[in-house]
């Protein structure tokens, strides 16, 4: 994409192009693709959890948006529902949505997963942080969890 293509495209569309990284937790997957937000220094974030891999684990799937069963998968993030999204300042202050292409409810099969979400909000500001760089956060303590 050029410049041009994504001015008049939504952020979260932006960032949907971007190379997503994965982060693992436990034995689950999830992509994260960020993207510098301004006009002041803030980070925009999609989060897809992987649901899926092939045989020989070298490509991951993902939950269609809008997927009518469990086993309707893609393995293209622009067509996956997104399992989180959100925004986190350089104030610490942070903004999520949680399944924002469907209900919003977060299910977990036991403790362990359900913590998983936690993690993963930790990582995400980790991610921002070095995203933003030190001297645009307001308060490193809040980026820490100190």
């Amino acid at each position: 994409m050029t410049p041009s293509d994504t001015d008049n495209k939504p952020a979260s569309k932006q960032i949907l192009a971007a190379e997503a990284k994965i982060i693992k937790i436990h034995h689950t997957e999830f992509a994260v693709a960020m993207s510098n937000k301004a006009p002041f220094p803030s980070v925009e974030f999609v989060v897809y959890e992987v649901v899926a891999w092939n045989m020989d684990e070298t490509v991951r799937y993902y939950e269609r948006k809008g997927a009518k069963d469990s086993s309707d998968h893609v393995t293209d993030t622009n067509e996956a529902a997104m399992h989180l999204k959100g925004t986190i300042k350089w104030d610490g202050c942070s903004d999520i949505t949680f399944f924002p292409d469907d209900d919003g409810d977060y299910h977990a099969c036991g403790r362990r997963n359900a913590t998983n979400i936690g993690t993963l909000i930790d990582q995400l500001y980790g991610m921002a942080k070095d995203m933003m760089g030190p001297e645009f956060v307001h308060n490193l303590s809040l980026f820490e969890g100190k």
